[in-house]
C-alpha cells in the first residue's frame, strides 16, 4: 500500500545562445541562486521552478483569506475563510513601534518567511513537529525553494490511466500488469501520465508526441477522445520511506517517481507561474544549486541522472556538477526501486489492440 504519491521530472536543457539569453533575463537578478553567463555556457542547466507554497499560506495567515484548517472535532481539514491576523502579529513582533510597519511589509513581500512567524503560523497544538515547523496544521505545504518541475498524483491521473488499462482485459494482458503497485513492472503506470501533466502545468514544455497515421492525423483510442502520444521521457526510479509511525506495517508513506526528460515537442517556456504554488520557470546552472536553495531529495534524482549520463553515455561535462552536487548535499535516506521498463508506453501497442478487437467480436472492414 502506498499512502501518497509524488513525480518530478528532470530536463538539461542544450546549450544555446537563446538558452543563455532566457536563463540571464529570468534568473540572473535573483539572490536565491546564483545565475551567470559563465555558469551557464558550462552547458550544465536545469529547468527548475520556485516553490512558493509556504509563502501563499503564511501571507494568507496574516491577512486573511481562504485556507484549508484543521478541524479538532471532524479530525479533518476544512476550507474556510481565517480572519486577518495583521494586529496580532504587530504585538507579537519584538521590535519598536516605529518599526512594526516596516516588519510587517517585508514579511509579506519577503520569499524567506522569519523562522518565528512559521512557529506562530504552525502551532503546537494542531500538528506535529516535522523538520523545524509545524507543517499539519496548513496541510503541509514544503517550506519555499527551487526544485525540478514537481506534483502530486492525482485521481485524474488515475482515470486517464485506467482508460488505457482497460484494453488489458484478457488472461495474457493481465500478466503485463500483474503488480500495479511494483513500479517498472509494466509498460506503463499512472506516474507516467502524472509526469506529463505536471511538467506541462508548471513549464509550458511539453513532454509527449501526438502518434499520427499514415495520413498524417491525430490518432485515438476506441472511444474518439483519448489521444494516443508517445512519450518523450524515461523512468530513472522510484523513491519510497516505509511509515515513521508503523515500520511493521511497511507501509509506504509516500513514493516518489523520478523522470528523465529526453526531449521536448515544443521549447516555450511559461512566462507566468502556477498562482499560489510556483513562480515561472528558470534555467538554473547546476553549479548554483545548493541545500539552503534548492529540494534535497530533488538534487538525488539529479545526481541519479548525471550518473547514468556519465557511465551509460560518456557525457563527461556533468562530471564537474555531479561532484558538487555529492559535496553539497548530505546522502538521501530514502529507499530506491530501478524500473524495468525505462521508456514508458502510454498507448496500447498491437497486441492489445489485436486482443481488444478479439475479446469485442471488432471484425475488419472487407
Amino acid at each position: 500500500m502506498i499512502a501518497s504519491e509524488s513525480v518530478g521530472g528532470i530536463y538539461l536543457p542544450p546549450l544555446s545562445d537563446e538558452l543563455i539569453k532566457e536563463g540571464l533575463k529570468r534568473s540572473a537578478d535573483k539572490r536565491e541562486a546564483k545565475v551567470t553567463q559563465e555558469l551557464l555556457e558550462k552547458d550544465a542547466n536545469l529547468i527548475s521552478v520556485w516553490n512558493n507554497k509556504r509563502t501563499h499560506y503564511v501571507r494568507t495567515w496574516i491577512t486573511g483569506g481562504v485556507l484549508d484548517v484543521w478541524n479538532s472535532m471532524q479530525r479533518k481539514y476544512i476550507r474556510q475563510q481565517v480572519p486577518s491576523h495583521r494586529d496580532f502579529l504587530l504585538r507579537a513582533m519584538r521590535c519598536q513601534e516605529a518599526e512594526k510597519e516596516g516588519q510587517l511589509g517585508r514579511i509579506l513581500t519577503d520569499r524567506h518567511i522569519p523562522a518565528w512567524v512559521q512557529k506562530l503560523v504552525f502551532p503546537e497544538t494542531h500538528g506535529e513537529w516535522i523538520s523545524g515547523f509545524y507543517d499539519r496544521f496548513f496541510h503541509a505545504p514544503k517550506k519555499d525553494g527551487y526544485g525540478i518541475p514537481w506534483g502530486k498524483i492525482e485521481n485524474y491521473d488515475l482515470e486517464e490511466y485506467k482508460k488505457v488499462k482497460t484494453f488489458y482485459s484478457s488472461d495474457k494482458m493481465r500478466k503485463l500488469i500483474k503488480a500495479d503497485s511494483a513500479y517498472g513492472e509494466t509498460k506503463e503506470h499512472h506516474s507516467d501520465y502524472a509526469l506529463a501533466r505536471e511538467f506541462v502545468e508548471e513549464t509550458g514544455l511539453v513532454v509527449t508526441r501526438p502518434r499520427l497515421d499514415k495520413d498524417g492525423n491525430q490518432m485515438f483510442f476506441s472511444d474518439g477522445k483519448t489521444r494516443i502520444c508517445d512519450p518523450l521521457f524515461e523512468r530513472l526510479a522510484m523513491f519510497y520511506q516505509f511509515d515513521r509511525k508503523n515500520p511493521q506495517e511497511q507501509t509506504i508513506e509516500h513514493a516518489v517517481y523520478f523522470f528523465w526528460i529526453k526531449d521536448i515537442a515544443e521549447f516555450r517556456l511559461n512566462e507566468e507561474g502556477t498562482p499560489e504554488e510556483a513562480e515561472r520557470p528558470e534555467i538554473l546552472p547546476i553549479l548554483s544549486l545548493n541545500p539552503k536553495t534548492f529540494y534535497s531529495k530533488h538534487a538525488h534524482g539529479l545526481m541519479m541522472l548525471l550518473r547514468k549520463l556519465i557511465n551509460e553515455y560518456g557525457m563527461e561535462k556533468y562530471i564537474e556538477p555531479l561532484k558538487h552536487l555529492e559535496r553539497s548535499f548530505e546522502p538521501c535516506n530514502m529507499l530506491r526501486k530501478e524500473p524495468n521498463i525505462k521508456m514508458p508506453e502510454l498507448t496500447a501497442d498491437e497486441d492489445m489492440f489485436a486482443e481488444f478487437t478479439r475479446l469485442n467480436n471488432i471484425k475488419p472492414l472487407k
